[in-house]
């Protein structure tokens, strides 16, 4: 008992660290696809991310015989969720008609945390107490919204976003429905070599993206640093938080994980700010304030919550 709660601790805890680099993806890779293309610097970062798992999972094991080990079942009911999100989100950020478009189709796939917990209680068979959970899901939402109004400029822009690029708003909420089921069905099928699986999906994900970029090699401006944002994509908010997210869907806190997930838009939109030298508005934090409250009454109304019989 000692030792699986332990476990479930530090699974709880990838999950966390993987929340907390997520956060940091939205600066960079913006900075990565101004010189380099949108598909272009996804292909590169997904392919590179694919082929260190691939490698680590092939050193560690010393065989390449692992893939034959790899859960079927996780394979085939996870491993295409995962292409399939890759693809919808950059697919929805080339729809996008401008940046503050393309910004709001971004927030939009942060729908994902609230269709995790959704899609947990009806895979997972969960029970928890719909109240809270609703109450929950409302401000976390509201505090996302608001987070989008300090992005670009108020609810008039999001408005007005919605109504230039509807199409890439839909696309966006697509992408992170199916990032929602993927973390759900990773919960109920577990994977035992995550990073050799991440690694495949990731292969995919990457030479599906290169063949979009087929056209746009030429244009890309090859710099030192967006060599090295490819790098950090790659291993950091790439390979190591994917990974990470994957070991926590299979044996940590999942409901927790969910709620907390919240936070990642407003995490990230913090970060961009740094990064890229924008002030943070007072709207930012309010923002932050709705999320981190309909995040703890979202993890509230799973506590003590059991599974349906």
């Amino acid at each position: 008992m000692g030792e699986e709660r332990a476990r479930r601790r530090s699974a709880t805890g990838l999950g966390l660290l993987s929340i907390v680099l997520w956060a940091t993806t939205v600066s960079v890779a913006r900075s990565a696809a101004m010189r380099l293309g949108l598909f272009p610097a996804g292909a590169l970062v997904f392919g590179t991310s694919g082929a260190l798992l691939v490698i680590a999972t092939c050193c560690r094991l010393r065989t390449v015989r692992w893939a034959g080990e790899l859960s079927r079942e996780h394979l085939v009911r996870c491993g295409p969720l995962f292409v399939l999100y890759v693809c919808l989100l950059y697919a929805a950020l080339a729809l996008a008609r401008s940046d503050r478009d393309a910004v709001v189709a971004g927030l939009a796939n942060y729908i994902w945390p609230t269709m995790a917990l959704l899609f947990a209680v009806m895979l997972l068979r969960l029970r928890p107490r719909v109240g809270l959970l609703g109450g929950g899901v409302f401000l976390a939402l509201a505090g996302i919204a608001l987070a989008a109004c300090d992005r670009v400029g108020g609810v008039t822009s999001v408005l007005e976003a919605v109504r230039t690029s509807p199409g890439a708003i839909a696309v966006g909420l697509l992408a992170g429905t199916s990032w929602g089921l993927y973390s759900a069905l990773a919960s109920r099928y577990r994977q035992r070599l995550p990073a050799g699986a991440i690694g495949i999906y990731l292969l995919a994900a990457g030479a599906l993206l290169a063949a979009l970029a087929s056209g746009a090699w030429g244009a890309a401006v090859w710099t030192p640093r967006a060599l090295a944002e490819v790098g950090y994509l790659a291993v950091v908010p790439t390979a190591i938080a994917y990974v990470a997210w994957d070991v926590a869907m299979r044996d940590g806190n999942v409901p927790l994980l969910g709620s907390a997930a919240n936070l990642t838009p407003v995490l990230a939109t913090a970060t961009a700010g740094l990064y890229l030298g924008v002030p943070l508005a007072g709207t930012l934090l309010a923002g932050a304030s709705l999320v981190a409250a309909g995040a703890a009454l979202s993890h509230a109304a799973f506590r003590g919550a059991t599974a349906r019989g």
